[in-house]
């Protein structure tokens, strides 16, 4: 029997079924039809800006060509992907958005694995037609581990979505109007977000690459292998990028219960200590190079004779909270193997006895995966720096407050910043310290559930929702929601409107 929440729909004489409230692009990707799309992407939803998802409604309301990540499913709808004024429509806007682009995929580094590449090639166009003056910009500096390369933008707006909506960083953005749309930063200099390096693979095109990698391979030439980040406790899951046995980068890989479609730049640029040429590349006994054999056979020797001198007791196995899982894990198997009589991974006592009591206290039914904490409608942070200790974290607790969860940090010490994810590291070690929490002058007054007073100084009020938290950027009459989602760019207008003296770059 059908929930009553399922909707059902033919795209290409194909019967689909998905819940209520899923696009008609959603729909056709979940029966593995592909249509073309650049401004949608699963973690960010719709925006309607690439305009290349077109279909054709046969039966269904409204009837006609549409967007297909615009247009909600709806029960009895016929849709066709491959109608011809719905491809003719498609093609046109590839070929109108290649108008612009410099044709460098021999030099770019996303060539292999760019969606441009292969939805321009899928559509079928060819041949340029326009033989006019490209538009061209100038290519900012954004850091030691980020390419930018503006002249391939097409304006689908995922990064700027991303940096600023979904991970809450503020000195990146999107500038200038009509069909001179350019993102970026006011000025040169790194990006600040602990999130940046997923403009890399959130772009659809190779407006962003990876600095750390850049001209070092193409993407069939890299070993990739599944594997678990191991630079926290929260396991995200990442793709690590190798050619001949060097570490050249690592991608996000998806996981929905744990990290998303993201990872944190520590886990994304911490390549350095994997390919140190101080790191041995060889097993060494007594400072001479030996084979891995002949070194675990010294090393059971010696452990032989310790063992018989000074009893198993005397021996202690060390692991780390940094370590791998697996290593900790081998770590313990070692002890019972040699019968040691320590096994430690902490070096301070108070902070082993806390983690050992809050582990026993975690079960199957009170565990939470991040995916459960991007849902939750109340998350309480218990004196820890989510974004130097869990970035993760922090981009998980930022999405339940941008669902409208209320955020509680308790403690005296905790970065109130660390709970909304938008203070970057560097930006909270070059500025004064600040109060646990703000005033209530930092709390948007059209909240109601905006403080009044001073909250006490014990007892920091939870984070207010998301409307209206970047300044100006609340509800105002007369201004559309693409001003109201993108801050604006600084450019004082005399005798202008609109709020701070600033004239709207995005029409």
């Amino acid at each position: 029997m059908n929930h009553p929440n399922e909707i059902k729909l033919i795209i290409d004489d194909i019967p689909v079924e998905v819940p209520e409230g899923t696009s008609v692009l959603e729909a056709a990707l979940s029966v593995d039809i592909t249509i073309p799309h650049f401004c949608w992407h699963p973690a960010l939803g719709k925006a309607g800006a690439c305009r290349v998802c077109a279909v054709k409604v046969l039966e269904g309301s409204p009837r006609g060509v549409q967007m297909s990540c615009m247009l909600p499913a709806q029960d009895g709808m016929v849709v066709s992907t491959t109608d011809p004024e719905a491809v003719a429509l498609r093609k046109g806007v590839i070929e109108w958005l290649m108008i612009n682009h410099p044709h460098d995929c021999p030099v770019c580094d996303e060539g292999g694995e760019c969606q441009l590449q292969d939805f321009t090639i899928a559509g079928g166009h060819g041949l340029r037609r326009y033989d006019g003056r490209k538009r061209t910009y100038t290519n900012q500096y954004l850091g030691e581990y980020i390419e930018h390369e503006m002249n391939r933008c097409i304006q689908c707006y995922r990064c700027a979505r991303f940096y600023q909506e979904y991970a809450g960083a503020t000195d990146f953005g999107v500038m200038g109007r009509g069909n001179m749309i350019y993102f970026g930063r006011q000025g040169d200099g790194p990006l600040e977000s602990p999130f940046s390096g997923n403009l890399v693979d959130i772009c659809p095109t190779g407006v962003f690459t990876d600095k750390t990698a850049r001209f070092r391979a193409r993407y069939w030439d890299y070993d990739l292998a599944p594997s678990v980040c191991p630079h926290c406790s929260l396991g995200c899951n990442i793709t690590p990028a190798a050619r001949y046995r060097e570490l050249l980068k690592v991608i996000a890989r998806r996981n929905d219960s744990v990290n998303g479609w993201f990872i944190c730049d520590r886990g994304r640029f911490s390549n350095g200590a994997v390919n140190a040429p101080e790191r041995p590349r060889q097993a060494l006994a007594d400072n001479r190079p030996v084979s891995c054999d002949e070194a675990m056979d010294a090393l059971l020797e010696r452990l032989t004779e310790f063992l018989e001198l000074n009893g198993p007791a005397s021996l202690a196995i060390v692991g780390s909270p940094r370590m791998s899982l697996e290593g900790n894990i081998m770590a313990a198997r070692l002890r019972e193997l040699l019968g040691a009589g320590t096994l430690s991974y902490f070096d301070d006592r108070l902070q082993a006895e806390r983690t050992m009591e809050a582990a026993s206290l975690l079960t199957t039914a009170n565990a939470a995966s991040l995916a459960d904490v991007r849902k939750a409608d109340l998350v309480a942070i218990m004196e820890c720096d989510l974004l130097a200790e869990a970035p993760m974290m922090a981009l998980a607790v930022r999405q339940a407050w941008r669902g409208g969860a209320r955020v509680y940090v308790v403690g005296c010490d905790v970065p109130f910043d660390s709970a909304q994810g938008t203070k970057t590291l560097a930006e909270r070690s070059r500025s004064p310290a600040s109060p646990t929490h703000p005033g209530p002058d930092s709390v948007p007054p059209d909240r109601p559930d905006a403080p009044r007073t001073r909250p006490g100084a014990g007892c920091p009020p939870p984070l207010p929702a998301p409307g209206g938290a970047r300044g100006w950027s609340g509800s105002r009459p007369g201004v559309c929601s693409r001003t109201r989602s993108h801050p604006a760019t600084p450019r004082p207008v005399r005798g202008s409107a609109t709020p701070r003296g600033q004239r709207c770059p995005h029409c």
